[in-house]
């Protein structure tokens, strides 16, 4: 405020320049699924044929991506040690790219990503480029496929990727086929949740012995106790009167004390199963009717499981005589079962949370792993390449959905691979395929991404920590 030499207010005025510009903002999008032009690579070979469209999906939901040399997304996998492609005769048929020559795959192949070096190696031919001889990423001379940039992931695949339509994705003489381009760009999730199954390892067959061993046992023992012995097991978990699950002397038991603990839940995926390796032997009388707690195993057939301890508890009169089929048998008994201390040897396209070395808890955090699905990571190493953080779980079939009878009962089963059949593994190419399963009802109560997958009762609710 200011006034003249006689009293009167005289204001300071601003004065206006319109010429200049409004200085630049760096906003682009919000984090979620940035807003970035890109697409699948196309040297991606295809994974599973979508029958409803016709069309190849190359990455698949929930799997984590990172980018090529040339800035377009690929599954993780591909970033890690060691990594291969592998063409079959449908990446031929499809007219997939393959990405040590950029033209058509012509045969099927192995291409090892160390081996695109960016020169060209002596006796270099379409069928051996990648494979036994060095070759250019894309065949571009010059240009190598650096794991040390493509091992980190930048994102979460949201939907199926599907095969790109060729050259730039605009000029129809391009395309693969001038007149069809299903899906021109695609997002990647940096920050969200997920829902994602959590899928155990399977056991190699356990031997189970035919003769009950007088001593009190240790988990992770491996031995056939009575009844009485189990009580006394060191950690008391089965003490008749304090324990986490008392074993009374009433309850006509006998205990299968087994190797491992943390076991998967018995389901149609993960199949709690015993067998003898001689033919003569019938075992199929002691795992009929598993019991949701030990007092309900009554009868020759009931048994019980306590997954965590990896106990199974079944039917003997006086809790210390084996079922003569066991007992008796000519050849060895083994048990097969599922477990989430070991990592999966065969897992589905359909992206999951894969059972690793240690038990995977909630806090833990997860990183890209085989086939591109989570697994855990370790925080004081994995740095950058940690994708999220496992919150917690959800355990299935909920709200009563196994009870569900439609015309799929029984439910329809598939395993990990997706093998049903009258199915082709992977894919629902023909029939009632993978994805004509009615989730809830054809599944059992399970949901359908739990299913396809291959899990057991167990979802991961994984936040994505924002890249």
């Amino acid at each position: 405020m200011s006034f003249n030499t006689i009293g009167q207010y005289s204001g300071n005025h601003k004065v206006w320049d319109h010429q200049g510009r409004i200085v630049p903002v760096v906003e682009h999008s919000e984090g979620i699924r940035p807003h970035i032009e890109t697409h699948p690579a196309a040297w991606l070979p295809v994974k599973f044929y979508d029958k409803h469209y016709e069309n190849w999906v190359v990455v698949m939901p929930g799997k984590a991506v990172s980018m090529d040399p040339l800035g377009y997304l690929m599954p993780a996998e591909y970033g890690l040690t060691s990594a291969s492609v592998v063409y079959t005769q449908n990446d031929v048929d499809a007219g997939v790219i393959d990405v040590a020559t950029g033209n058509p795959v012509t045969t099927a192949k192995t291409v090892v990503l160390a081996n695109l070096t960016g020169t060209r190696g002596a006796g270099f031919t379409a069928a051996n480029a990648g494979v036994s001889v060095t070759s250019g990423f894309m065949g571009i001379q010059g240009l190598a496929f650096n794991d040390a940039t493509a091992k980190y992931p930048v994102g979460v695949c949201p939907m199926p990727y599907l095969q790109w339509a060729g050259g730039d994705g605009w000029n129809p003489t391009q395309l693969d086929k001038h007149n069809f381009i299903m899906q021109h760009q695609v997002a990647f999730l940096c920050d969200y949740v997920l829902r994602l199954p959590l899928v155990p390892g399977q056991e190699a067959s356990e031997t189970i012995d035919a003769t009950v061993t007088d001593s009190n046992p240790t988990l992770g023992d491996g031995v056939v106790v009575t009844r009485a012995r189990i009580v006394g097991e060191a950690t008391g978990r089965y003490d008749s009167t304090t324990g986490y699950i008392p074993v009374l002397t009433t309850y006509p038991v006998v205990a299968f004390v087994l190797d491992e603990t943390h076991l998967a839940k018995n389901t149609s995926r993960t199949t709690l199963a015993l067998a003898s390796d001689n033919t003569a032997d019938d075992v199929s009388d002691i795992l009929v009717s598993e019991k949701s707690s030990i007092s309900g195993v009554s009868q020759a057939g009931d048994f019980f499981v306590d997954y965590d301890a990896g106990v199974v508890f079944i039917y003997s009169a006086d809790g210390t005589t084996l079922p003569t089929s066991l007992s008796g048998a000519a050849g060895t008994v083994s048990l097969t079962y599922y477990r989430y201390g070991t990592a999966p040897t065969v897992t589905s396209e359909f992206a999951s949370l894969l059972a690793g070395s240690s038990v995977i808890v909630p806090g833990d955090f997860v990183k890209a792993g085989a086939g591109s699905n989570f697994v855990k990571a370790d925080p004081a190493t994995d740095g950058y390449a940690i994708l999220g953080q496992v919150l917690g779980f959800e355990t299935h079939p909920r709200d009563a959905l196994d009870r569900v009878r439609t015309a799929w009962n029984p439910a329809l089963l598939t395993d990990a691979s997706g093998t049903m059949a009258n199915g082709v593994a992977g894919s629902a190419s023909l029939n009632r395929g993978q994805l004509d399963q009615m989730p809830g009802s054809a599944t059992g109560g399970y949901p359908a991404n739990l299913h396809f997958a291959g899990a057991a009762d167990l979802v991961a609710i994984i936040n994505l920590i924002s890249r």
